[in-house]
């Protein structure tokens, strides 16, 4: 009697066991150029190193991963970093071009692409948007920014 009791106990805890939804992204950094690029976000004149990365010439790479709990459409590393207010890319360590954030400081740069930009970092429609896998309880993007030359050629 007792182990029917207990055999229906564990029965009905693990039939109520609720799956949290949740959702993963991932954004990957593709440089289709010829060129060294490093990605150096700034906060009030600060550089955030964590942030910061490089890219070598024709190579992707994996720049930020997330995860949070719910179901959603992804965050992506631009989106992901509001704190700071600008991010340089450098070509070459010689050409800049600096991608403002939506809260725009006093005096721009010259070489700039403002947040509405289709190729500004902090904009999300200047990722490709791929939903890997969906289920009922996770989804997993992938969000792919892609440097081009004409990039490099806007910087110089």
């Amino acid at each position: 009697m007792k182990l029917s009791i207990a055999v229906l106990l564990i029965t009905f805890f693990i039939s109520s066991c609720i799956k949290e939804k949740s959702t993963y992204s991932t954004t990957i950094a593709v440089n289709s150029t010829n060129h060294y690029i490093l990605i150096t976000p700034f906060a009030n004149g600060v550089i955030s190193n964590k942030d910061s990365f490089s890219l070598d010439p024709n190579v992707s790479k994996n720049i930020y991963e997330s995860y949070y709990r719910g179901i959603g459409s992804g965050v992506t590393y631009g989106y992901d970093i509001p704190y700071t207010d600008s991010i340089i890319v450098t070509f070459d360590n010689r050409y800049k071009m600096v991608h403002y954030n939506h809260i725009l400081p006093t005096m721009l740069n010259t070489k700039h692409y403002l947040f509405l930009s289709k190729r500004n970092l902090y904009n999300d429609s200047s990722y490709n948007r791929v939903l890997l896998s969906e289920t009922s309880s996770n989804k997993d993007w992938r969000f792919t920014y892609t440097f081009t030359e004409q990039d490099y050629l806007d910087a110089k």
